[in-house]
Order: structure tokens, then C-alpha cells, then sequence
């Protein structure tokens, strides 16, 4: 059961990341909801990974919370970088006080989802088919 969890998880991921990947094909600068779709992509990769930890954790939208509880498990994700994914999980969804980002920040978040994205699929070792493209 748990396995079969963890592998939802990780779908639902990749298909934040692929929306992403096809929303930076026809960018302009409408970029905010590409900012976001990486965020979830992070995010629900993050929660795959406790999930196959046996590791409880509330309902959060925070990469930063998620995160710190991956590395307390397990010390190679020390060696990789959230950047600033986690103001895209709410601010984006609302237009007021956010600034809209570039196509450069938009391309920033895709490439920093997809490499973390890759790094929680191959710590998993899953059996799934998760290729992204």
C-alpha cells in the first residue's frame, strides 16, 4: 500500500513538472502559474519521500518544512538546493503583492524541480515509469 502511495505521489510530480515544461514553450510573461506547477512538483516529490520513509508530516505547502525532514533521514540532500520554490505555493495563486517573475526565474524553478524531481525518483528506486519526457 505504501508503495503504491509513494508512486501516486510521484506521478502527480511528474505531471506538475510536464504542465511546466509546456507552459515555458509558450511563455511570454504570464509565468507565475509556471512558477507554481514546480513548487507542486517539489513539493509532492518531498512528500513521496517521506512517505516511503514511514515519516508523518501535517498538511503543508512548505518545501522548507518538507526538505529539513528529508535531510534528518537522510544526509545526501544536503546536496540539493530548493531555491525560492517555496513562495510560489501560495502567492502565485493571487494576483495582489506579487511580483511576476521572468521567463529566467519560470526557467530557474522548471530546472530546479525537474533536478530534484530526478534525485527523489532515484533515491526511491522505483520501479515506475517515471520518465518525464
Amino acid at each position: 500500500m505504501t508503495e503504491a502511495k509513494v508512486n501516486m505521489w510521484l506521478k502527480y510530480a511528474m505531471s506538475d513538472l510536464k504542465i511546466a515544461r509546456l507552459g515555458m514553450a509558450y511563455a511570454k510573461e504570464e509565468t507565475a502559474q509556471i512558477c507554481f506547477h514546480p513548487q507542486q512538483c517539489v513539493e509532492k516529490s518531498l512528500k513521496a519521500f517521506l512517505i516511503h520513509k514511514n515519516i508523518s508530516f501535517p498538511k503543508t505547502h512548505s518545501i522548507e518544512y518538507l526538505y529539513k525532514n528529508c535531510k534528518d533521514i537522510e544526509p545526501d540532500f544536503d546536496n540539493i538546493d530548493t531555491g525560492n520554490l517555496s513562495s510560489y505555493a501560495v502567492e502565485t495563486r493571487y494576483p495582489q503583492d506579487f511580483v511576476m517573475p521572468d521567463l529566467k526565474e519560470a526557467d530557474d524553478a522548471y530546472m530546479t524541480a525537474k533536478q530534484i524531481f530526478s534525485f527523489i525518483v532515484k533515491k526511491l528506486d522505483s520501479d515506475q515509469d517515471l520518465t518525464l519526457f
